[in-house]
């Protein structure tokens, strides 16, 4: 699905190398996702093949309760010099339930179908 995503596609210019950067990205995404947030998929009827997902999390319970993975997944090192945490943590600003949607993708032959009429 995000192979050639323009964001993705920025990842590298070999597609093999850029599939195995987006495989470790959400091989560690969603896990933390899950126990933060949600992660969902819908699977198609016929084979059982993914066709559709999103990943979130509450952004202040991943900052309260994981340094490391906060960081990895906004690609910080220091908060104080990282321009995008501070103008997202200043209207967040903890007071209240933010749901962050990390991502979301569908594929192109599935939209407006059937399948995904029972998100």
């Amino acid at each position: 699905m995000f192979i050639d995503d323009p964001f993705y596609s920025t990842l590298n210019e070999n597609v093999e190398k850029r599939v195995e950067k987006i495989q470790t990205i959400f091989n560690r995404s969603i896990p933390v996702c899950r126990k933060y947030g949600y992660a969902y998929c819908i699977k198609d009827k016929e084979y059982g093949n993914i066709i559709a997902f999103s990943i979130w999390f509450d952004y202040n319970k991943l900052k309260n309760n994981s340094k490391e993975d906060f960081e990895y997944i906004f690609n910080i090192s220091n908060t104080r010099e990282n321009t995008y945490y501070q103008n997202i943590n200043h209207y967040i600003n903890q007071s209240v339930e933010y749901f962050y949607l990390l991502a979301i993708g569908v594929k192109k032959n599935t939209v407006g179908k059937d399948m995904l009429l029972k998100w």
